[in-house]
């Protein structure tokens, strides 16, 4: 049998800031990687910013509605 990856912190990622001008913060995937996919999340990030600070300030004591009122809250990019 062929397994994928096992997820977790050992896999390649990269972090982008919840600031008011969202930036790549941390990065261990292939540059071009990066280069082609950051943009479309620091857009991702901007749109949500009021969402994911909540989430982040407040969302460790969320009951199960509340963490599925924030995913349904969250806006999607265009097109």
């Amino acid at each position: 049998m062929v397994r994928g990856p096992k997820p977790g912190r050992s896999q390649p990622s990269f972090s982008v800031s919840i600031s008011v001008e969202p930036e790549v913060v941390a990065n261990s995937l292939p540059q071009p990687v990066v280069n082609r996919v950051a943009p479309k999340v620091i857009e991702w990030v901007r749109l949500n910013r009021a969402a994911l600070l909540d989430v982040w300030n407040h969302g460790d004591s969320w009951l199960d509605d509340e963490v599925t009122a924030f995913k349904e809250r969250l806006a999607k990019l265009p097109g």
